[in-house]
Order: structure tokens, then sequence, then C-alpha cells
């Protein structure tokens, strides 16, 4: 699952020491005005922190990365973190491998959102949780346009018209849990040779039927 395209800002923790992260004063350390671009390459070397470039770094371009266009950087990191994290939590179980083929979508959907976000939000303050409010709101939105008709959206709709056919009310819960595993195994399977084919959703009803 190739989701290399939402890492958007890199980082700025060591790579030699997993636990430091660099702070402004310790790439700063002749101590003068901001960041030159001698210093950020003699840290980038020491550190081996090299996501992160000077010119990507320097706003203004105007030389040196100032305290605030440092804590600008931070303040993206945090959000790269808060990404990370719902990334990790949401679309690995929502975009199972039948629907591997819309995550492109999604993908460039919430990287296009959170640059916006960034971009609208530069300068604010603890804005994590506003991200993760909207975030979430974003990825409900474009996650169930894209998987409305999705293959593993067409097989849960059969599985559970099949499963609701087959079984009565004086069926034992047990015999119940097994007609349903049956159906979603049979589903699954075929799905996985037929998912592409103009008809599948019919095809699939009358071969579970």
């Amino acid at each position: 699952m190739d989701l290399t395209g939402l890492h958007l800002f890199g980082n700025l923790t060591a790579k030699k020491s997993s636990s430091k992260t660099l702070s402004f004063q310790t790439i700063n350390s002749d101590g003068v005005d901001g960041i030159s671009k001698t210093e950020w390459d003699k840290a980038a070397r020491l550190y081996n922190c090299d996501t992160l470039t000077f010119e990507g770094l320097d706003k203004n371009s105007d030389g040196e990365i100032s305290e605030e266009e440092f804590a600008s950087i931070q303040q993206n990191l945090k959000i790269q973190k808060a990404l990370d994290k719902f990334v990790n939590s949401n679309i690995k179980k929502d975009f199972n491998e039948l629907d591997v083929e819309y995550l492109p979508e999604m993908v460039e959907a919430l990287k296009e959102f959170t640059l916006t976000f960034v971009e609208e939000h530069d300068g604010e303050e603890d804005i994590e949780a506003l991200f993760q409010e909207e975030l979430t709101a974003k990825y409900i939105e474009v996650r169930d346009e894209l998987l409305e008709n999705s293959p593993s959206k067409i097989v849960s709709r059969v599985r559970d018209d099949v499963y609701e056919t087959l079984i009565n009310d004086d069926m034992p819960q047990s015999v119940k849990d097994a007609v349903f595993k049956e159906i979603q195994t049979i589903s699954l399977a075929y799905a996985q040779k037929h998912k592409s084919d103009d008809t599948f959703e019919a095809d699939l009803y009358e071969y579970v039927s």
C-alpha cells in the first residue's frame, strides 16, 4: 500500500540519535540572527537529517531561516505526525486489497487538503485538534464517494442480501454465523477474479445465491 505521497514535510529528528529533535538553537550554532545555509548543511550532515532542504525552509529567500520560519516548520511537522497517525488508523483499514485502485485518489485528496490547511493556518499555534477534526470530515467525504460502488461495497451488499434470504429466526446463532462466514468467503474469492467485470454485482449475486 503506497502512501509515500502523504509524506509532505520531512522531519527534524536526528537519525543518529532517534530521541533528539533538532531545535533552532542546536542548528544556529553561532547564536546570531537566523540559521545560515552553512549552519543548516553542517547540522544536516552531523545529525544525518536530510529530508528537509534549506531552500524549502527559507520561505522568504533572504538567505537564512528565521525563528518564525523554523517555528512554522515545527508546526508543519506536528501536522505530519497527526496525518501519519490518522492514515495508519484509517486508510489501511478502509482500503482493503479489493479497493487499492481507489487509493491514489484518496492520497491525492488528503495531500491537497493538508497542504491547503497548512497554508491557510500558517503562523497559527496549536492547530492539531482543528486539523484532526477537519481531516476526519474530509476523509469520510472522499472515502464514501470513492467507495460507494467499490468491489468491497458490492461484496458487502450481495453478502448481506443473500444472507437474509438463507437464514430464519429458528436457526441457532452458530448456524447463522457459519452461513455468513461461508457467503463472505465465497464472495471474496469470486471478487478477486471478477471485480473488474462490467456485470460484477449481478454475476456475484447469482454465483452465491
